[in-house]
């Protein structure tokens, strides 16, 4: 348990770091609640009913929350390269993740070393 924090509501679970971070230093990348895995963007319309489990990276579910963010991240940065790429489903798999995405056109070399600069810039913010 790493305490009680006040959440207003629609504001993203990463308005709390501040607060978390006074007494913990090993954050939890993620977590669950009611058997949902949810990570640090995710925020609530209404007051939380019960507890969010912190889920840290040697937990088992940690890989999987990881693959969901990343799928995120990479569809965040073919949206800022390509605003005009549509994009379907993308989902985390036991294998890793993938997004579908339609384009007028395949991606070709460069594009993707630009979606991978753009994806490492992301994370490293």
């Amino acid at each position: 348990n790493i305490g009680e924090f006040e959440l207003s509501p629609s504001s993203p679970l990463k308005s709390l770091i501040p607060e978390v971070k006074k007494i913990t230093k090993n954050l939890p990348i993620g977590f669950k609640y009611k058997d949902k895995l949810i990570d640090w963007h995710s925020s609530f319309n209404t007051s939380l009913e019960g507890e969010l489990e912190p889920i840290y990276s040697s937990d088992k579910e940690a890989l999987y929350l990881l693959r969901h963010t990343a799928a995120h991240v990479l569809a965040q940065a073919v949206k800022e390269l390509f605003p005009e790429a549509k994009l379907g489903i993308g989902p985390a798999t036991e294998e890793g993740f993938y997004y579908d995405i339609y384009y007028e056109r395949p991606f070709n070399e460069e594009d993707l070393k630009k979606i991978e600069k753009k994806i490492k810039r992301k994370i490293s913010q």
